[in-house]
């Protein structure tokens, strides 16, 4: 399961990139809103990051194509500039789960990103002769 960023931004890219390694959670990313959804039908995405600030995009439009190419629970993130209310509110009317200014989002990346992160018990050392268990969700 991965995460999938709709950005234009290469510094956005990155900030997120670089974090999500950290928590070990898979970023794939996505420059226009056609490619999005290519990436949202191929791809087990569990969480879309949606910058609303990416050019050319119609967030009344792209948010149901988005969650309906997912084709699951997919929790969709908006993040953009404080000073443009007008999108932000644009985004919450279109279906994002959350909308928040660019700074707090790119302050918060980790603690975002975090709930969508599935740790594998399997993927750990376990000491011989210790039983298995199921991946779990990390809160």
């Amino acid at each position: 399961m991965s995460a999938l960023l709709l950005s234009s931004d290469l510094l956005v890219t990155a900030r997120v990139a670089s974090i999500a390694r950290e928590i070990r959670l898979q970023v794939v990313v996505a420059a226009t809103g056609d490619a999005a959804l290519d990436r949202a039908s191929s791809d087990p995405i569990r969480v879309i990051l949606l910058d609303v600030a990416t050019p050319g995009l119609n967030l009344a439009d792209l948010v149901p194509r988005l969650r309906d190419a997912a084709q699951g629970g997919v929790a969709i993130i908006a993040f953009g500039p404080h000073v443009d209310d007008a999108v932000l509110e644009g985004a919450r009317q279109a279906g994002c789960d959350k909308v928040l200014a660019r700074g707090q989002f790119l302050n918060q990346v980790a603690a975002v990103l975090l709930p969508y992160v599935r740790v594998g018990l399997a993927s750990y050392p376990r000491p011989q002769g210790a039983p298995q268990h199921d991946a779990v969700d990390v809160p």
